[in-house]
């Protein structure tokens, strides 16, 4: 919320001069969804330092009529095989199962998410997963357990070893790197639908290229979009400006566009 108790969009809508009705509406249905099921999930035993967190459109708030279920099993704690609640509870609760792609069919552990940033044991399964958990992701039970881990990424990502924190160029490096991956991992499944057999009919390629996303095209910057849309979330408030005072930073630490050479990408071009 704004110094007003005007939330962001809110903010945006009144600078901008725009109603934005379909964002405010998905805002409302998010709101809406996550109360009831966070309700529906209240009666499954959970282990202490298990969380239950939805993702996608329910972490940027923009749920529709389509939106899935898909979510993370996050626990802040040690690597284990007795987690509660199941998978197998969670999918039978909620309207939808994970994804088949193994990036939220098994429990998610803090440690990873933590300490694996970088090098060799930062598969793409673990990158995804802090990626999104930090940005599009919203907690429906065990808010202690995801604040606590949240916490951990953020101290990870601007603790004393790393000197340029403000702006805070390890994680906003990682955050374009998750996105370049995005885009090049995008291509590929292309090409394996090509060679399988799944895209032989002259409108799948135009299909996939309208689902692509933005930053993987020209002719903007994949920094100027990562941050351009990281900025004017909610989340930017809980990451850029933290709670120490040492770490605070003023909006006059970025550089501005012109000091760039850069355009500054319109509300249009992130995609309402």
């Amino acid at each position: 919320m704004g110094a007003s108790g005007a939330s962001p969009l809110e903010v945006l809508a009144q600078k901008a001069g725009r109603e934005f009705p379909h964002l405010f509406t998905a805002r409302k249905r998010t709101a809406s969804g996550l109360a009831d099921r966070s309700q529906r999930l209240q009666g499954l035993s959970h282990s202490p330092d298990a969380s239950v967190v939805l993702m996608g459109s329910w972490g940027r708030a923009e749920v529709t009529a389509g939106s899935d279920d898909d979510f993370m099993l996050l626990v802040h704690g040690v690597e284990r095989d007795a987690v509660e609640p199941s998978m197998a509870a969670i999918g039978s609760v909620l309207d939808s199962s994970p994804g088949t792609q193994g990036i939220f069919g098994v429990p998610v552990f803090s440690g990873r998410l933590v300490h694996d940033i970088g090098l060799d044991q930062d598969d793409n399964s673990n990158l995804t997963r802090r990626m999104l958990f930090l940005l599009e992701s919203a907690p429906v039970t065990g808010a202690e357990a995801y604040r606590a881990v949240r916490e951990e990424i953020l101290d990870r990502y601007v603790d004393d070893s790393v000197k340029a924190y403000r702006p805070p160029r390890f994680l906003l490096n990682d955050v374009v790197r998750y996105w370049r991956t995005l885009c090049v991992d995008f291509a590929g499944k292309e090409h394996e639908a090509r060679r399988s057999g799944d895209c032989e009919t002259p409108s799948c390629a135009p299909r996939a290229r309208s689902s692509l996303p933005v930053a993987c095209s020209p002719p903007w910057n994949a920094f100027d979009l990562t941050w351009a849309r990281f900025a004017t979330t909610w989340k930017a408030s809980s990451i850029w400006f933290r709670p120490t005072a040492s770490r605070s930073v003023s909006s006059s630490t970025m550089p501005s566009n012109r000091e760039q050479g850069r355009s500054a990408p319109t509300t249009s071009s992130l995609g309402e």
